[in-house]
């Protein structure tokens, strides 16, 4: 694929979003990542109500939120040295 068709997929990322937010633009404020190379998908900034509408969409496969993680390891400096 060229950059012309993962540009195409990224602004279908903003036009499936935009139809819920109401336009293109806001739906770009709002992703924040659009995965295009190995899934097709994206990470955005949403309200709780629009991503359960979203995730109603029968083309929508899921959607969750994406929770932070706590460190498992305080020594990975001193292993890299």
């Amino acid at each position: 694929m060229s950059s012309v068709d993962f540009n195409s997929v990224t602004n279908s990322h903003y036009e499936f979003l935009g139809s819920f937010l109401g336009s293109s633009d806001t739906a770009k404020e709002s992703i924040f990542y659009s995965y295009t190379r190995h899934i097709n998908g994206f990470a955005a900034n949403l309200e709780e109500e629009v991503a359960a509408e979203i995730a109603r969409h029968p083309k929508v496969l899921s959607v969750f939120e994406n929770n932070g993680r706590k460190l498992h390891t305080t020594r990975s400096w001193g292993f890299m040295g």
